[in-house]
């Protein structure tokens, strides 16, 4: 788990710190990053190693960082949803389930991770985003 959050957590403090801007995600942009989802899938893969009674928890960190309905489809997906070539698949399977049933199948949606990189690196939701990134990569 570590590895895989390690560098995403430092990527976000180098935003926070103005020392990387090409992690800024255009507020008006509406749409979903596959990236999430890559990176959502690899984590919820990793917490398949850990104990019992922690799964749930790193579970719940990642409903929120990524949207429930993300982790869902990660969960059923499994790797497909963890590889780049392989996800865009996966987003396009799920938008054509939902045109034909919107009330089974949800759009992917984005937690606090996609919203804080949507503001300004000064925000709250940036420092507020370094949190449960620490946890995730602490999980054992």
């Amino acid at each position: 788990m570590s590895a895989t959050v390690t560098p995403i957590l430092t990527d976000v403090r180098q935003y926070q710190a103005h020392a990387r801007s090409s992690l800024a995600r255009d507020p008006a942009d509406n749409h979903f990053h596959l990236s999430d989802l890559n990176l959502c899938a690899e984590l919820l893969a990793k917490s398949e190693n850990l104990s019992i009674w922690r799964r749930p928890l790193v579970r719940r960190r990642l409903n929120r960082l990524f949207g429930r309905t993300t982790v869902e489809m990660c969960g059923v997906h499994g790797d497909f949803a963890a590889d780049p070539r392989s996800s865009m698949g996966v987003v396009i399977n799920r938008q054509l389930n939902s045109s034909r049933n919107p009330e089974q199948f949800a759009q992917p949606d984005r937690g606090t991770f996609d919203a804080a990189l949507r503001t300004d690196p000064d925000s709250v939701e940036v420092a507020a985003l370094i949190a449960p990134l620490e946890q995730l990569r602490d999980s054992r």
